[in-house]
């Protein structure tokens, strides 16, 4: 887009464009001259005749500093971002990019370990460099700096099979043991306090990032909590009904005096904590001889299917605890689909229904 400066003094006008990456300027006698320059090498620029030199990693920081901080996934988007902007796929011009060298870069992404675990990164990652990347480039598009969406015909992997993991009684009692926290009493310290959110994410059904983001103006009504739209991954504002044990769970979290997140921890801090604990407790992934996986690893997430498995069984009354609809909106889904990532009952408790 053009602008268009008077020069004091002079009374000449200043004239500058910014389109595609392609930034330019010149001083005219006249407003008229400089508003037909400006126009002429504008639409020179969008109709491909002039090339652009901004590159992917000037494209990305842009869009780093001021799109993604109005997100509520900015920290981890951020991260992520921050991470493109250091692989060599970063030095290209936008108006080079193609499918095939976006593919290279998630092939090459996913052969990869992980700095923090070791491990390869999960095809499911490669899904959601996809998602980020192309809302870049949408923003690029409509900012001028491309003319169509270099990811358009990406070959996208084919996510894992469906997780079947949940956490049983014995293995949250280990969570608990290993963090030194007896479940009746508060959670003095941040590892027993990342014990005890992963407790109260099987007992609830909630995400990981709303348990820590927990107000006590949220809790003003017993056995119900308040979720606002805006601390919602969806943007899907709810109320998580709440059982007696989650009730005095949490009004154990709020009797510590953390302000304003009861809980009193941060990403970091619960991601790293987690680790430790579930790889000192055994719970980590099983692999036979061969290096086959015979029992997953327990992941933080997964307390949100133990929840959901254990609402959609029978209760003493032969029915289950939760009703589909009932069981949707505790989750915060909106699509019912969803619910099947997170109902995963074993074969000893399908067994027991027959």
């Amino acid at each position: 887009m053009a602008t268009f400066k008077k020069i004091s003094g002079s009374g000449k006008w200043e004239a500058q464009i910014c389109v595609r990456g392609v930034r330019k300027s010149r001083t005219f006698s006249t407003k008229r001259e400089a508003q037909a320059w400006a126009f002429n090498l504008e639409e020179s620029i969008r109709s491909g005749s002039l090339e652009s030199n901004q590159t992917l990693r000037e494209a990305l920081e842009e869009y780093r500093n001021k799109i993604t901080p109005t997100k509520r996934g900015r920290i981890f988007e951020d991260r992520r971002i921050r991470y493109y902007e250091n692989d060599p796929i970063a030095d290209m011009r936008l108006t080079d990019l193609t499918p095939a060298i976006f593919e290279e870069f998630l092939e090459r992404r996913l052969s990869i370990p992980s700095a923090r675990t070791g491990r390869l990164l999960a095809r499911a990652t490669a899904v959601r460099d996809i998602n980020v990347l192309s809302a870049v480039m949408h923003w690029c598009i409509r900012k001028g700096y491309l003319l169509r969406n270099p990811l358009e015909g990406v070959a996208i992997p084919h996510p894992e099979p469906h997780r079947e993991r949940v956490a049983t009684d014995e293995e949250i009692e280990k969570i608990c043991l290993v963090a030194g926290w007896d479940p009746k009493t508060a959670p003095v310290n941040a590892t027993q306090r990342t014990a005890a959110a992963f407790l109260f994410s099987c007992l609830t059904g909630m995400r990981a990032g709303e348990i820590l983001a927990i107000e006590r103006s949220w809790h003003e009504t017993p056995n119900v909590l308040r979720i606002p739209t805006e601390a919602t991954k969806t943007l899907l504002g709810r109320d998580v009904a709440l059982s007696s044990k989650a009730e005095a769970l949490l009004n154990q979290i709020e009797s510590l005096g953390f302000e304003p997140n009861v809980f009193g921890l941060a990403h970091a801090t619960r991601e790293a904590l987690w680790s430790k604990i579930r790889d000192k407790a055994g719970l980590g992934a099983v692999r036979d001889s061969k290096g086959r996986v015979i029992r997953e690893a327990l992941r933080f997430h997964d307390g949100r299917a133990t929840f959901a498995t254990w609402a959609a069984m029978p209760g003493p009354d032969g029915a289950p605890r939760m009703d589909v609809l009932a069981l949707a909106r505790q989750l915060g889904h909106r699509d019912l689909k969803m619910l099947q990532r997170y109902y995963r009952p074993t074969a000893a408790q399908l067994a027991s229904r027959l």
